[in-house]
């Protein structure tokens, strides 16, 4: 009677347990691409809602006649605006210096109505910014947002992978 194992038996051991592991390395690095794939499409969706919350929040402050764009329903890559200040007991109210958003390399950029302050990056990482007014009433404020990340390890998301989010804004009069 032998003791042991043959040449045969040992090879065919050794292609079973690397099928077996070439399986769940595959599973486990579609599994990871999927989680890296999934965050960086969570941090756009953030990055969009936050430009626009941010945005929207400023802007739905202001009357129609303070905002740069006119009611042509043209689409325009940047926004002035005012906002108010303060009222007086007459109810005048005092409006702020120009506030401005805008696309500068590739980051969303509020710039401040007074001498002094500085231009705040609200986000990064967006391709593209649109504001347009609709020409009928009541006044709405439609505003775009696209954007994008490079991905060194596989899928870029940019053109059609980038992700756009858009809200509106009914102005004031």
């Amino acid at each position: 009677m032998r003791k042991g194992f043959t040449l045969i038996e040992i090879l065919v051991c050794a292609v079973i347990v690397s099928i077996i592991l070439g399986a769940v390395f595959s599973v486990v690095y579609v599994g990871r691409a999927l989680f890296y794939t999934n965050s960086i499409k969570t941090d756009l969706f953030q990055k969009a809602r936050v430009v626009l919350r941010v945005m929207e929040e400023e802007i739905a402050q202001s009357r129609v006649s303070l905002l740069s764009i006119p009611p042509d329903s043209n689409c325009y890559d940047s926004i002035t605006f005012q906002i108010p200040q303060s009222i007086d007991n007459n109810g005048d109210i005092t409006w702020s210096e120009n506030i401005a958003y805008s696309l500068n390399n590739n980051q969303v950029v509020r710039i401040p109505g007074r001498q002094g302050q500085e231009s705040e990056v609200i986000v990064s990482n967006v391709s593209e910014l649109k504001f347009k007014v609709e020409s009928g009433l009541p006044r709405i404020l439609e505003m775009d947002v696209t954007t994008f990340k490079n991905n060194p390890c596989g899928e870029d998301f940019v053109g059609e992978r980038a992700i756009k989010l858009s809200t509106s804004i009914k102005l004031r009069n």
